[in-house]
């Protein structure tokens, strides 16, 4: 079990690419928190790219928070690509957030359906409480990356999204829309870094086996001249610690 351990490595802060951009209320929080705590509960998740950086599966808004505080380091567990899978989160939003309006811009193509389309798969569909569906038309000449972070951009400025997994939701709550994602792939969301851009924020959800969590990582560690012993004595200490569930538990995330 302690083999996991091996993935875990502190990293330079400048060799990590975000995928996506962040929410600036929940930055705030996660920095707000960050401070108080004097640690970091859990390590950032990241694959490495072709290039040598690494591309960050979760921890956006932790990295953020890192930089926004002066560190130079950050403590990873680098994940190979066999080791993840990548699905889409979907987002529940106020009817009223903004989003009608979209339907309405010239520069996005909507396609209206009910009943089985509310099963198909586009770039982006949007669906009511009545099952009522308008899908995305992102065909070879429409920038289906631009067109999310305009719809997406639309409904984070309320700051009202939840965000709920795949699959989990299928018709919204009256007063709601559901906001689907298409899940991309590893090939298409490398793609999307190497021309320098990013998804907007909380809509790719990484699953692997295995995380790495509550480990509490002192922020001193991170600066540019910490104490390297420290980080070993602290792989000793989470080695005789790590216990391993593989019960199904039910989180409460208040």
């Amino acid at each position: 079990m302690s083999e996991v351990l091996l993935s875990l490595q502190l990293i330079e802060l400048d060799k990590m690419s975000l995928h996506e951009e962040h929410e600036p209320s929940r930055l705030e929080r996660v920095s707000q928190s960050m401070r108080e705590d004097g640690f970091l509960r859990h390590p950032i998740l990241a694959t490495e790219m072709r290039d040598g950086r690494y591309l960050v599966l979760d921890g956006a808004h932790r990295i953020g928070a890192l930089r926004l505080l002066g560190y130079c380091k950050v403590p990873v567990q680098v994940a190979r690509q066999d080791d993840f899978s990548i699905e889409a989160w979907h987002h529940l939003v106020p009817a009223d957030a903004g989003v009608q309006q979209l339907f309405e811009d010239p520069s996005l193509h909507w396609t209206a359906g009910s009943g089985a389309a509310a099963q198909r798969q586009g770039w982006l569909e949007i669906v009511d409480e009545h099952g009522n569906v308008r899908a995305l038309d992102c065909g070879v000449r429409h920038d289906f990356l631009e067109a999310w972070h305009k719809v997406v951009s639309a409904y984070n400025a309320r700051g009202a999204v939840k965000r709920v997994p795949a699959r989990t939701c299928l018709l919204p709550d009256s007063g709601m829309l559901l906001i689907r994602f298409k899940p991309l792939s590893y090939a298409e969301l490398e793609r999307v870094m190497e021309a320098g851009r990013v998804l907007p924020a909380g809509v790719t959800r990484f699953q692997i086996n295995g995380r790495l969590l509550n480990l509490k990582i002192p922020l001193h560690l991170l600066h540019r001249d910490s104490d390297v012993s420290e980080w070993e004595r602290l792989r000793h200490v989470w080695r005789r610690s790590l216990r391993l569930y593989t019960e199904q538990v039910y989180l409460c995330e208040i």
